[in-house]
């Protein structure tokens, strides 16, 4: 950009101090400069909502900038190079600003708006039609706080310069206990800059619209520090009486809470660490990942995040990431320059991460839960965006990321009855937990009531919907029929098993066999939840003398009187929900797993039925059931009451289907309103 002369046209002269009070001028000046360019060495800003800022600048046109006092220190380095001036106070601190700002090709115009204004104003005016931009602290020098007054918008009526509310943040700083609470950012802070809609005042302005303008102002300088300190997770400090007291009590309560979290875990890994080593040596499959889980990540990844800052997402289980697929295309698409990194909690969330989700850069297990092996990887990746799915919660992934102003992001975030039990007896740590997130995208407005009732700012908690309605149309279709006509299974009635859990599998056995006094060639599919169930679940099989086929073991024909189909594979649930009579969504008849999901076998157009204890989709069992597309089952006999009609007659079929399928389309657009969110609140460059 082209450099200008800022210089006033005939400055005031600069106020005379005795000789001892110069020397202390002096010194305090150089040690506040070289503080600064400190800073502007560790520092590279991230510039949001600049884009018409700089547009005007590159066509030479000039500005009045705006900002509050509090965020004085860094504003220098938002201007690039750019000459500006700025009205000083002739007292000893506005003589040690003026100095510093000099350095920086910054200069003064003497005076304030409670001394000397007039002179001033005429120096501002002058030093504009000679080529600088303005710069202007709307509650300085003395206050009231985060108040602002008319200065700004009479030099904009003068010049007819447009006024720009801008801020930064830092996610790493300190605050002063100053009239303006003074923010001061810590060397390698991330940082981010801020500009709002710029204000344009006419010449022939009334008192009245200066006024209008002036709360306008007011109100633009909030919004735009708001959104700063949102970009990086930096909560806001309330200018209202009271509240730094209150705010200090809340921060030594999270420090403390973090604190003894990570003494239980470090003593935990101390005391376990020998039986996990005896573990890990006797079974081979826990030595899978575990370098990863101890914070050490591919060479490849690495080198991937030295391209660029990659955008992280962590999903724990294969449901979640395959529901997550939909949002890691949106990010590839609206961010394809950015490697795209995805963190899992399973050796088998991994393979089908690496195996389904073409989108992805790189995969990798998420590391323990302790401050040193989350630092070691967040220093690692530097990630430029992180965001977490459902419920996963790790305080210190967290509050790493929070340390280096990492934008956090709960998306499809759920959180049950159970949960908020759970965070009330942990309220320290859990309050600790949510202040470090940029914002919560919750999947049902409920969720969202019990995390703001836990304690997250109301402010920060969104309602967007649940992925798994989004990403269902990827999964499904015909597969299912297809393998089962393949092999002679097809054609007949099929009552599906799915994500089942003990004793599930043996209750729809005995459903199913009663069954088959209605509908004779009743097919029972059954799909384990958890890989390590699927011998358990044979097993029982052979104990109850079924006739079965594996699909593992699937290569010809299977015969014609086969009861039952066991599905020990991964992925291939979702195939077989379109071919289905009814759907059984296991986890629901067992305290334990709170339900699974019941959002697929819905938007396949298949009746589903549960048990009572689904508190993990309530929701969208609310929906289903509301519409007529989905049951409540106890036990056997009401699973056979239900599924009776279902299997005998089409008709009846087709129609629950469909209204399962009708309930749950309403519901889309979880995507493109948690990436509305992302773009907002946590914008990423």
């Amino acid at each position: 950009m082209p450099e200008s002369d800022p210089s006033p046209a005939r400055p005031a002269a600069a106020p005379r101090f005795p000789w001892r009070e110069e020397l202390k001028i002096r010194l305090w000046a150089g040690l506040a400069a070289a503080a600064l360019w400190g800073l502007r060495v560790s520092i590279r800003p991230r510039f949001v909502g600049t884009d018409e800022l700089f547009a005007r600048w590159r066509r030479g046109e000039r500005v009045i900038l705006t900002f509050w006092h509090s965020r004085i220190v860094l504003m220098r380095f938002a201007y690039r190079g750019r000459g500006a001036c700025i009205m000083n106070s002739r007292h000893r601190d506005g003589e040690i600003v003026t100095r510093v700002l000099r350095r920086f090709g910054i200069m003064a115009v003497r005076g304030s708006s409670s001394r000397g204004w007039v002179g001033g104003l005429k120096g501002m005016v002058a030093a504009y039609r000679r080529g600088a931009d303005l710069i202007v602290v709307p509650d300085g020098p003395r206050g009231p706080r985060e108040r602002a007054k008319s200065g700004a918008l009479q030099l904009a009526r003068r010049t007819g310069a447009p006024v720009y509310p801008t801020a930064y943040s830092a996610a790493w700083h300190r605050r002063l206990g100053s009239w303006d609470k003074l923010m001061l950012p810590f060397p390698f802070s991330r940082v981010v800059y801020v500009a709002g809609p710029p204000i344009c005042v006419p010449q022939d302005a009334t008192p009245q619209e200066m006024e209008e303008k002036r709360a306008l102002l007011e109100a633009r300088l909030r919004e735009t520090t708001a959104r700063a300190d949102a970009c990086l997770g930096t909560r806001a400090s309330s200018p209202q009486q009271g509240e730094p007291a209150r705010t200090r009590g809340r921060l030594r309560s999270r420090r403390i809470s973090l604190f003894l979290y990570n003494l239980v875990l470090t003593l935990a890994l101390l005391v376990a660490g020998p039986i996990a080593l005896l573990v890990v040596g006797l079974h081979p499959r826990w030595r899978v990942g575990l370098d990863q889980r101890l914070g050490r990540l591919p060479a490849s990844l690495v080198r991937l995040t030295r391209q660029a800052q990659p955008l992280w997402l962590h999903a724990a289980s294969v449901g979640e990431l395959l529901a997550a697929r939909p949002f890691l295309h949106a990010l590839k698409t609206r961010f394809p320059d950015r490697p795209l990194l995805v963190s899992v909690q399973t050796a088998t969330a991994r393979e089908a991460a690496a195996r389904q989700c073409s989108d992805i850069d790189g995969v990798f297990l998420l590391p323990l839960d302790h401050p040193l092996l989350s630092g070691l990887v967040v220093r690692r990746l530097r990630p430029a965006a992180f965001f977490f799915t459902e419920t996963e919660l790790w305080p210190n992934v967290l509050a790493s990321l929070a340390r280096r102003g990492v934008p956090t992001l709960l998306v499809s975030g759920r959180f049950s009855t159970r949960t908020q039990r759970r965070a009330a007896r942990l309220a320290p740590l859990f309050r600790s937990v949510t202040h470090t997130v940029t914002a919560f995208c919750m999947q049902t407005d409920a969720d969202a009531e019990r995390l703001i009732a836990a304690g997250a700012d109301r402010k920060r908690v969104h309602v967007t919907g649940n992925f798994k309605i989004d990403a269902t149309h990827e999964e499904g279709g015909t597969g299912g029929a297809a393998l089962l006509d393949a092999h002679g299974l097809g054609g007949r009635p099929l009552l599906v098993g799915a994500s089942t859990h003990a004793p599930e599998e043996e209750i729809l056995l005995h459903a199913a066999q009663r069954l088959r006094d209605h509908a004779p060639t009743t097919l029972l599919l059954l799909a384990p939840r958890h890989p390590q169930r699927f011998a358990a679940v044979e097993t029982l099989l052979k104990d109850a003398g079924c006739r079965y086929v594996k699909r593992s073991a699937l290569l010809a024909t299977a015969p014609a009187d086969t009861q039952v189909f066991l599905l020990d594979t991964l992925g291939e649930l979702a195939a077989f929900h379109a071919a289905a009579a009814l759907v059984f969504v296991g986890g629901s008849w067992v305290r334990g797993p709170g339900g699974h999901s019941v959002i697929e076998p819905a938007l396949a157009g298949a009746p589903v039925c549960f048990g009572p204890h689904t508190h993990n989709f309530a929701a969208a069992v609310e929906t289903l059931v509301r519409a007529g597309g989905g049951i409540e089952v106890h036990d056997a006999d009401s699973l056979v009451r239900a599924a009776a009609p279902l299997l005998t007659d089409a008709c009846i079929r087709r129609a629950t289907g469909a209204r399962a399928r009708a309930a749950m389309h309403r519901e889309r657009g979880a995507v493109a309103r948690t990436m509305d969110v992302v773009l907002r609140d946590c914008p990423v460059e």
